[in-house]
């Protein structure tokens, strides 16, 4: 009899919910919420593992412990309860899918990875992203004034570690395919402004390396003192401060060539 009542209390207090009061699921450790939702349901797994679905236009999630927000139509996932707190495990979003993942020490600007897609699957083991449907992948670093904005049809992204005393890069490893649209940019003296396209991009930040494969076109203001570039593939270096320090260009002669931009005045 109880247990009947408490069922009847929880429908009426979702009814409520639905007539215009905001619904919100929130863990007592303050590590996970999740408001914005039509329908919510958990599931207990085995042991300590709960799983979830959200439904909402869209449903907006929160976890902290991964420095995470997301933004759905549709969020499903599996948690690990320790304590008060629920900590994720994995989350698969699918419609007009927007997250943010920030990243960097508590005394800076943390560095913001902004990502853009139809469908998007997350694992925290692994802290790796992967990205279908469309995708946009946003970074900007305030501490060294510098952004990356990437586009293509799909991506897979590992992340960097959210624990740190120093600024970071968001993304550790990037692969981006799919008509590919790229801008690297810095701010200052040292200023940085290089955009293109390309079949398909890799990038590496620990060992700094961009790699472009596939109907490759570079332009830069600083990459060949100015200029552009075609070639089937480019292969370019950076120093820990993401300055170019070499490009290498494949292709046959009919399918590459380096135009640098005419002096000033010229």
């Amino acid at each position: 009899m109880k247990a009947r009542l408490a069922t009847i209390a929880i429908a009426a207090l979702l009814l409520t919910g639905f007539q215009g009061q905001r619904i919100v699921f929130r863990d007592k450790g303050g590590t996970m919420e999740v408001t914005g939702f039509v329908s919510w349901s958990t599931r207990r797994l085995e042991g300590n593992r709960l799983a979830f679905l959200g439904i909402g236009q869209p449903v907006v999630a929160k976890w902290s412990r991964q420095a995470m927000e997301a933004r759905a139509n549709r969020i499903e996932g599996l948690v690990v309860r320790q304590g008060e707190a629920f900590e994720l495990v994995s989350a698969d979003l699918s419609g007009q899918v927007r997250a943010t993942f920030q990243r960097g020490s508590a005394q800076s600007p943390p560095t913001a990875l902004r990502v853009e897609s139809g469908s998007a699957s997350y694992s925290s083991a692994s802290s790796q992203l992967r990205l279908t449907g469309g995708v946009r992948l946003t970074q900007e670093e305030p501490v060294r004034r510098q952004s990356f904005d990437i586009r293509g049809q799909s991506a897979t992204a590992a992340l960097a570690s959210v624990a740190g005393g120093r600024p970071t890069e968001a993304v550790k490893t990037l692969e981006v395919e799919g008509g590919v649209r790229f801008r690297f940019a810095r701010q200052g003296d040292a200023g940085l402004d290089l955009d293109g396209t390309s079949d398909r991009l890799s990038y590496d930040s620990d060992q700094g390396l961009l790699v472009l494969v596939g109907n490759v076109h570079l332009r830069g203001e600083d990459l060949f003192y100015g200029g552009e570039a075609w070639a089937n593939k480019a292969t370019i270096r950076m120093d820990a401060a993401k300055n170019p320090t070499s490009v290498e260009l494949e292709g046959s002669p009919a399918e590459s060539a380096v135009r640098r931009k005419a002096a000033a005045g010229r």
